[in-house]
This record gives structure tokens, C-alpha cells and sequence, in this order.
């Protein structure tokens, strides 16, 4: 019996020590556009707020997720190795019953991809 409230307290404090150094941790990594463009590796992400094109630059097929705005509008966009495809701000449609439009002011862009795919990212 006291060992297992040995084992118990041991395993508390473990859990309590490796809390801290996560709670600092982000989910998503947010690399920042220099230069209006940036490179984003899987499981990355950034913001933009002009219109921008973004431009598969693995050899694999990258999946990429734009969330607009306030999160009203999503794509899901699968780019085969080399392929770009542009994204455009300004109005977009809500999808509440009571408002028509909005304006979308700026753009998040998530490397989603499974795999090793590098996409670029142009804001300018």
C-alpha cells in the first residue's frame, strides 16, 4: 500500500513539473511574413492581410487551410507539387441567417499537410 502511494504522489509531481513548459507552448507555430512572402512547414502557420497567393513547393501534395476573416469562410485546398492557386480579401458572405456580408480584412493560412510538403506563401 505504500508503495502504490509512492508511486502515486511520484507520478503527481511529474504530471505538476511537465505542465508549465506546456501551457507556453502554441498549438500552431505562427511564422511572420518578411518580405511578403514566407515559407510555411507542415504543421505551421501565419497571417495575411492583402491579397496572396499561395504556391506548393514539395513534390508531394500539400493540403493548405485559409480561414478568412473571423473564421466565417474556410477552404480546404489540396495543391499538387508545384501548383499555386491566388486568394482574393474583401467582401465575403457570413453564414448567419440575420447578416449578408462582411468585409474580410485579413486571411490565416495552415500547412495542414500529413506529409513533408513546404508551401510558400506570397502576401503582397
Amino acid at each position: 500500500m505504500k508503495k502504490r502511494l509512492i508511486t502515486l504522489v511520484l507520478g503527481v509531481v511529474l504530471i505538476f513539473s511537465i505542465s508549465p513548459a506546456m501551457a507556453d507552448t502554441d498549438a500552431w507555430y505562427v511564422e511572420a511574413v518578411k518580405g511578403g512572402e514566407v515559407e510555411l512547414v507542415p504543421g505551421t502557420t501565419t497571417y495575411c492581410d492583402k491579397p496572396f497567393k499561395i504556391e506548393n513547393q514539395g513534390m508531394e501534395l500539400a493540403e493548405v487551410h485559409v480561414i478568412m476573416g473571423n473564421g466565417s469562410s474556410t477552404n480546404w485546398d489540396h495543391l499538387q507539387p508545384k501548383e499555386s492557386k491566388m486568394y482574393q480579401l474583401g467582401m465575403g458572405e457570413i453564414k448567419s441567417p440575420n447578416a449578408e456580408s462582411h468585409l474580410v480584412s485579413e486571411a490565416r493560412i495552415i500547412n495542414s499537410t500529413a506529409g513533408t510538403a513546404s508551401i510558400k506563401v506570397y502576401c503582397k
